[in-house]
Parts: structure tokens; C-alpha cells; sequence
């Protein structure tokens, strides 16, 4: 978690730009959860560019191994 948030918030980012990003990030985990929740992949990479006001997040995933 601390690599997105680094990877979202300036090093110089206030307290209140880190708040916003686990916002976001608790957001997204709760949509997903609703949304598809028997996806079962875990993220193996990452990539966020921010251009402007656009940030992009590219994700690669893996299947997550049933056990038993």
C-alpha cells in the first residue's frame, strides 16, 4: 500500500493527499468486493502516470491458485 501511495501523492504531499489516496483505494476495494466478488486475482505489477489532471493506473494480475 505504501507504494501507490507514494506512487499517487507528490513526496512534498500533505497529510490531507495521502487521506484522499486511501480514500480512493478503500473505494476501489469496496467496488470490486460489490462488483465482482469472485474475481480471484492478485496484482503482480503496476504502472501510474499522472499527465496533467489524468492519472492512469495500468495493472498486470495473476490468478490466484484455488488450495485444497
Amino acid at each position: 500500500m505504501k507504494d501507490l501511495i507514494d506512487s499517487f501523492v507528490p513526496k512534498d504531499g500533505s497529510a490531507e493527499a495521502v487521506g484522499v489516496a486511501l480514500e480512493i483505494m478503500d473505494m476501489m476495494v469496496e467496488r470490486r468486493e460489490r462488483l465482482v466478488p469472485d474475481l480471484r486475482k492478485i496484482i503482480v505489477d503496476y504502472k501510474c502516470t499522472i499527465s496533467g489532471d489524468q492519472l492512469t493506473l495500468e495493472v498486470s494480475s495473476a490468478p490466484i491458485p484455488e488450495l485444497g
